[in-house]
Formats: structure tokens, sequence, C-alpha cells
């Protein structure tokens, strides 16, 4: 399909580099590694066959240890910065920097990255790092991509455990801050360039924010403006299901739709080939810098940029060869655009239009031509990402090529009627309204056509995250379909058996029951989510979900690879984000029938989103206390034995003395979930204590030294303790005290930072894990 001799050099020197680079950030490995083995290969290279092939394996493996080597470098930069250091120690910090992304409104605040230039102290610290920063409190839209602050707080790693850390480690950040609006100040603007670019931007923003309804507005901001902060949660899942994500993120289309409109402007005024070079250029680095320079932009300038070159010397046919020697400048320049979804995402995108969209061409010949033109392009992006989209999303639109075959060239009207309208109103300052009028139809089209097609049946696949090996297979199944279109006697029939061969082996494990439930049996897993909750239990009919962890990846494709796409209860022990975060995308995902709440929860801020999303697709909340049971057909059976009647006050954590605690018991089998009970709960749970007694015990609070006493543990008795909690968490989760205690009571315990998900199964009588 694609062979050495067909493809120029570039292709294959900059898919090594890149695979060294993810190889390296994905391994740990001392930094002498890459360095010996980018000496092996160039001692190798001049050894090399004179048979292309070998030459060109040689080259790319001496670029594939050059993607280590600065890979290393790239990370040892980010871990031994100043910022990063003071961060280890946990110290307070005064530094000035500017802001680089969209403030995104949380829970009590904002959080946005932050460019630190200079660390205040004795002298001074001059520094070029990025840290995430949360601003607690102060008005919603008082900050802006581009502001200069002076900011205070404490400095803290960026990750509550290793796994996450080094996942942040990978975007270039080693730290983040707290600060307060009383502990930050808006410094003067520095340069004229970028601050005026920055007050457009602001000030059409404005402008739609006060011509349009809300989701309109938010969705041209994010269109025109790479703005995606005030888009509904539940509005980006739709446009994730129905696959126009894209559409939202400044990208190839939307640099290339500027592009396009900046050549119109050239021929209408007849310029010659250097003013034209000069405008195009211009305006696409403008709308880069206005969209905050994220990496799906940056790469569409960069390949416009180096197209333009192309066209200069002659070689503008050769598209993977511009997209390599765009890769290649953005990967030297920032090893770590590597690991950017948006980045990958990008790339990926263009090398599946110019290479499986030709060979699709014989499987759509039966289509009109206009239809086909349309169809093409969007299913050779779905079957060229499905793996990346599966392990970023955990879901692959099954009606993206349709909704991108009705919404993309209305995507074109909207940027262009958005942008003059912008462009009119941001110089001349005429008035909004009239002028974004154009703009608002075609939006309200776009968010529409999101909405329905998102709210079809099988609208999106579920899929968990594929390991490497598992998308090594399905590349390799994909190349052995399309291959044929390549020969001459062309015959669809191997190409349609081997789309059968895929579907049967994505659909038949879905359509026979887990190997678990062959017979009446619970499985009671303890999800790995990182630093927080989440306990699936099921029966061969049942479904229940205890709390969602801290994010929403990690639950989804956690729920994914069990092949869970209902949930008959879904329990809520507590309102804190470790244990709801992860509930966020729960509802456009998963089927839920009952939510059970703690009698006295505070459902505010994230809880309240969640669960409104949940009530309007038809869940039925139920606050609840002591004594309150759920019977299944299988034999599960939930029972409430906390909170009571009167919520617990007179304790450090409110919200975890109020926890929700439940005793799951199927046949002879029974388990205590407990969610973040602290020491005045045990005491009140103590007054029953042969409902405590249990086989398994799900340790409360993480392991924290604020929980299960020596007491609780007499009344459980439990055989077994399976504890939830992030790998390196800078709580100090488990407590070494809690340890002993459980050591000191021979109680068997698991860890889902060291065993992962733990599963353990019970027929009612024996159990296995």
């Amino acid at each position: 399909m694609l062979s050495v001799k067909r493809q120029p050099l570039v292709v294959w020197l900059v898919a090594a580099l890149a695979a060294g680079i993810l190889l390296r950030g994905w391994v740990q490995a001392p930094l002498l590694v890459p360095a010996v083995t980018a000496a092996a290969a160039a001692v190798i290279l001049p050894l090399a066959s004179t048979r292309p092939c070998a030459r060109v394996a040689a080259a790319a493996c001496l670029f594939a240890a050059l993607g280590t080597l600065l890979c290393s470098l790239a990370l040892r930069s980010v871990r031994e910065a100043p910022l990063a250091g003071l961060a280890a120690t946990e110290s307070f910090v005064s530094c000035e920097g500017q802001v680089v992304s969209d403030p995104i409104k949380e829970t009590g605040g904002r959080s946005f990255l932050f460019r630190v230039r200079n660390i205040s102290g004795s002298g001074g610290i001059r520094t070029d790092e990025v840290a995430r920063v949360t601003l607690r409190g102060g008005d919603e839209r008082s900050l802006f991509l581009g502001d200069r602050l002076s900011i205070s707080g404490r400095a803290r790693p960026a990750g509550e455990d290793d796994s996450y850390r080094q996942a942040m480690l990978r975007k270039g950040l080693a730290c983040r801050l707290t600060t307060y609006p009383e502990t930050s100040r808006l410094l003067p603007a520095q340069g004229h360039l970028l601050p005026a670019l920055y007050g457009f931007r602001r000030r059409v923003s404005a402008a739609i924010s006060r011509s349009m309804k809300r989701d309109e507005a938010a969705v041209l901001g994010g269109i025109l403006l790479g703005d995606r902060s005030l888009i509904r949660p539940e509005l980006t899942e739709d446009f994730s299901r129905s696959g126009l994500a894209h559409v939202l993120a400044v990208s190839g289309l939307h640099v290339g739709l500027m592009a396009a409109l900046a050549i119109g402007v050239c021929r209408a005024l007849h310029l010659g080939p250097r003013a034209r070079s000069f405008l195009l250029l211009s305006t696409v680095a403008g709308y880069v810098a206005l969209t905050g320079v994220h990496a799906s932009a940056l790469r569409s300038g960069t390949m416009i940029a180096v197209a333009l070159l192309a066209w200069v010397i002659g070689r503008e046919r050769e598209i993977l060869a511009s997209v390599s020697l765009a890769a290649l400048v953005m990967l030297v320049y920032d090893p770590l655009y590597a690991f950017d979804v948006g980045c990958q995402l990008s790339f990926g995108a263009v090398v599946s239009l110019a290479v499986l969209s030709p060979r699709l061409e014989p499987y759509l010949s039966a289509l009109p031509e206009r239809i086909r033109q349309g169809v093409s392009p969007a299913l050779s992006v779905q079957l060229g990402l499905a793996p990346l989209l599966a392990a970023y999303f955990q879901q692959v639109s099954i009606v993206a090529p349709l909704a991108n075959l009705v919404v993309v060239p209305v995507t074109g009207l909207a940027l262009g009627t958005g942008m003059a309208a912008a462009i009119l109103h941001g110089t001349l300052g005429l008035q909004a309204p009239l002028l974004f009028a154009p703009a608002a139809l075609f939006i309200r089209y776009i968010a529409g056509a999101a909405t329905f097609f998102a709210g079809l049946p099988l609208a999106a696949l579920a899929a968990p995250s594929p390991d490497v090996w598992g998308a090594c297979l399905y590349y390799l199944a994909l190349w052995w379909i399309l291959i044929r279109t390549t020969s001459a006697a062309f015959s669809p029939w191997p190409g349609l058996a081997g789309v059968l061969a895929l579907t049967l082996l994505v659909v038949w494990p879905r359509l026979d029951p887990p190997a678990p439930f062959a017979r009446e049996r619970l499985v009671a897993s303890f999800l790995d989510v990182g630093q927080g909750d989440a306990v699936l239990l099921r029966t061969r009919r049942e479904c229940v979900l205890v709390d969602g962890g801290p994010a929403p990846a990690p639950l989804v494709s956690a729920l994914a690879k069990k092949r869970v796409d209902r949930l008959d209860v879904l329990a809520i022990t507590h309102e804190h984000a470790d244990h709801t975060g992860g509930l966020e995308r729960l509802a456009r995902r998963v089927r839920v029938g009952t939510v059970l709440l703690p009698r006295h929860i505070r459902a505010d801020g994230l809880l309240r989103r969640v669960l409104a999303s949940l009530k309007s697709r038809g869940a039925r909340l139920r606050r609840v206390q002591a004594g309150y049971r759920v019977g299944f057909e299988d034999g599960l059976r939930l029972d409430v034995l906390h909170p009571g009647r009167e919520p617990v006050e007179e304790t450090q954590s409110r919200a975890n003395d109020n926890s929700l605690v439940l005793r799951a018991t199927f046949g002879s089998f029974s388990l205590l979930l407990t969610g973040d009970v602290e020491v005045e709960a045990e005491r009140r749970l103590l007054k029953r204590p042969r409902a405590l007694d249990v086989d398994l015990l799900k340790v409360p609070h993480h392991g924290s030294s604020r929980g299960l006493g020596a007491r609780l543990l007499r009344a459980a008795s439990p055989s077994l303790a399976v504890i939830s909690v992030g790998e390196g968490n800078h709580f100090g989760h488990p407590a070494p005290s809690t340890l002993r205690r459980l050591r000191r009571f021979r109680i068997r315990v698991l860890r889902t930072d060291r065993q992962g998900t733990i599963d353990v199964t019970s027929d009612g009588e024996k159990v296995y894990y």
C-alpha cells in the first residue's frame, strides 16, 4: 500500500522520529539508552545494504533514537524547571506570566494554563514553563486569553498520583497553582501586535455573547475563536457522538477556510505572487494566534506554509511529504507536541485522507459523485482514527460520514459570515446583533444537526481503549482490506469479506454474555480510576455502579471494557469530585434507571449538572437513608446503613461522614461499601454491629488515617479488604497506620494502585479473586 519507492524519505524518517518520541514518553528509560541507540544506528547506517529498504530502515532507526533523545531532554527540562522544583516541596510562590488558554469554569472558580516568566524571590528567577492555575472566586468573565498576571499561591505537583503526574509531564505540565482574586492582579500588556489581537478577540467574543443565545454563542466562539470554555458538556458530547467534534476545534478545516478566504481576496485585488504569499501567510499566522495557538491550528498553519513552499519549488502534489515536513518542524521545536491529542488527531486525519480516501473510491462508486466526495473524506478519517478515538473518547461515531456530509459545508458558511461580522464589528464598531444574524442561523443548524445525529440509535459504538497490539491488529486488518483496491483487476469481495470479519470481531463479544455469568454469580469490580472510588456490581441481569471516580475517561473506558451500556442503579456516596468527577459523560453513554443519593447530600456545581443530565434522560432520583433496601431478581440486595435521619454535623468533614454506606448481599456472600466515612460516622454505624459483618470490606476514604478504626474492623471481620487509591498520590493514601491495622487483623488486602482493576466473584457461597 505504501512502499519505500513511492514515498519520499522524509515520510519514513518523521514517522520514526514520532515513534521514538512516543516510545520514550510511555516507557521510563535512562537518558543513556537513547544516546547509545542513536550512536549504534549511526554506526549501522553506512554499513547498510545498498538496497533502498535497508538504507531507509537504518536511517529510520537513527531518527527513532533521535526522537527518544529529544523527548528525554524535553521531559527533563519540564521536570527540572524552577517552578516544578518548588511544586515538589509544595512551596508558596509568587510569579508573573501570561494566560495561554481560555479559562474554564469549574466548581468554585476557573482554571487555565499560565506561562510563567518570572518567579519572585531574592533577585527573582527567570523561567519559561507552563502551570495549571485554579483561580477561586472572582468575576466569571474577568479573565481572558493573553492577560498578563501576577499571582501568588501554593505550588503543588500537577497530579495526585504517579500515573496522572506522568501524563501531565508529557503535556509539559509539572505544577499546579491555586490562587484567589486578592492574591492576583492584572499587569499591563507588553508589546503592541498581540495585545491588539487579543483585544480584538475579547470584543468579538463579547459581541457574540450579546447577539446570540447561550449555546449558539458558545458554538460560534468555538468555531471562530477556538474558545470552547462556554460550551455545555452535554453539547460537546453531542458533537463527539455524531463525529463532529472537529467542527468545534480550530483545525485544518477552519485554517483552510481562512486561507481560502485570503486567496479569494488576493484574486479580487489581482495581487502578484509575493504579495499573495505574504497576505496568505499573514492571515493564517494571525488566525492561529487569534485562536490561542492550539496544536491542531499550528499544524494547519505550518502545513499551509510548507504547501506554499512546495508550490514555489513545484512539489505541491506530495501531500504526505508536506505533512511530514510540517510534523518535523513542530516535533523538533517541541517534541511534546507528539503527546497532544489535538495534534495526533489533526495529523492523523490528514494522513488518513491522503492514504485511505483514494482506496475507498471503488467501494463508494455506486454513490453519486457529490455524495461520494462528501462521504469519502469523513469515512477515511473515521477509519484511520478509530483506535485514537476509542482511546481518547471511548467511542467511535457510526453516523460521522453522514453527519459530516450535511454539516461541514455549512461550517464554512458559519465561519465566513462570522469572521466578516467580527471584522466589521471589531474594526468599524457596527451593530453586532444584525451583523451576526446570518452566522447565528448557520450555527443553529450545526448544533441542531449534532444533537439530532447524536440522538439516533447506535449513533456511536462504545469502544474500550485499545492496547498497542489491538491497534496494530486493527491497522493490519485495515491494510489487508484496502490493499486489493490498488490492483488492476479490482474485486470488492475480499474487502467486503474483511469488513464482515472485522464487524463480527467487534460485535460478536457484545452478543454473548461474559463468561462469569454462565450461571448466577456476582462480580464486584473495583475499577482502577486513579485517586477516587468506582465500584461495579454485576449479576447476569443487573448492573449497579457505586461512585464514578475523579475523571470521565477512566470510568467510561472501564465500563466499555466491561461491556456495560446500562445501569439499573447508580449510587453516589457523597459530593466530592473524586467520587463524582467521572459521571459527567455517563448520561450520554449509559442508560441509568435509578440514582441513589444520601439524604443529606449537597448537590451543587458539578454534581448538580450531573444529576440534571441524568434526570433529563429518564433517571429517577432517590434520596435515601438508613433502612432503605433495593432488591433485584438475581438475588442481589442493597441495604442502606448510613446516613440516618439526622446528619452528622460535629465532624472534620461533613460530606465524608454523611457518605452513603451500602451493604450488598448475594446468597451468603456480603460486602460493605463505605464511601469516605470517618470516625463519627463509624461510631454511628457501630450501633448496629451485626449489619456490619461481611466477607469483603471496601476500606473507607482510600485508606486514610481518619477512618477504619479497630472497632469497625472487629465488627466487620472481613477476610478480604480492597483499597481504591491512586498510585503515588500526594495524600499519602493508604496511611501506614491503616495498613498496620489490617495486618494486625490478618485481613488480605488488595489495592487498585498495585493490582489495577480488582474483580471479586462469588456464586453466593465461595469467593474468587
